[in-house]
């Protein structure tokens, strides 16, 4: 009775969890799938239930199988996976050991990233974006500079570094005082910052 109550509990528990639940045997047939499992791969219990998964695979229901792959490794491993309705998973395998140290079961935890991607691809896109933005910007002032140069009487490696503090300044919300004598070309500096 305490074992069958230990197993109802068990069953709840896989049931529960959110993240797709998959057990083979130490030769890869199907032993178990739970609901959160079904809704992720598009696998249909019925169909799967002791099936093999490289027959699965050969099938189409599965790009690849994770639990092939820990059966050849010996070890815990994660994969990519497509489902046939499009999603792409993440499914970590862990192979549970018998006395004698071979495989008895695999049990395979599955996620759907499918969202996950298109928000890095999404990402990517405006980085990409930001990047061209901040390229047409950097040659607008490169244009300006260009123009700006034809102020200075002379060019030397201290009013470099002013004018490159200048431009890094120019890109801060922030008050700036320019000091300097007579005729040095604060006037100038002040426009280019503006």
């Amino acid at each position: 009775h305490h074992s069958k109550q230990t197993i109802s509990e068990m069953d709840d528990i896989i049931e529960a969890v959110s993240d797709g639940i998959y057990v083979t045997d130490g030769q890869g047939n199907t032993l178990r799938i739970n609901s959160a499992c079904q809704q992720i791969t598009g696998l249909i219990k019925e169909k799967v239930m002791g099936e093999n998964m490289r027959t699965l695979v050969q099938k189409g229901l599965l790009s690849a199988s994770c639990s092939l792959k820990v059966l050849e490794t010996k070890q815990r491993t994660t994969i990519l996976q497509n489902t046939p309705s499009g999603k792409t998973v993440i499914v970590t395998g862990t192979p549970v050991f018998d006395e004698k140290g071979e495989i008895k079961r695999v049990i395979s935890s599955t996620r759907d990233i499918t969202e996950l991607n298109q928000l890095k691809s999404l990402l990517e896109k405006e980085r990409q974006l930001s990047h061209r933005y901040y390229s047409e910007l950097l040659g607008s002032k490169m244009k300006h500079m260009n123009e700006f140069q034809k102020d200075f009487i002379a060019y030397s490696e201290k009013m470099f570094k002013i004018v490159e503090m200048a431009m890094r300044v120019a890109r801060t919300d922030s008050t700036v005082t320019i000091t300097g004598e007579s005729g040095v070309g604060k006037e100038v500096i002040a426009r280019l910052i503006h």
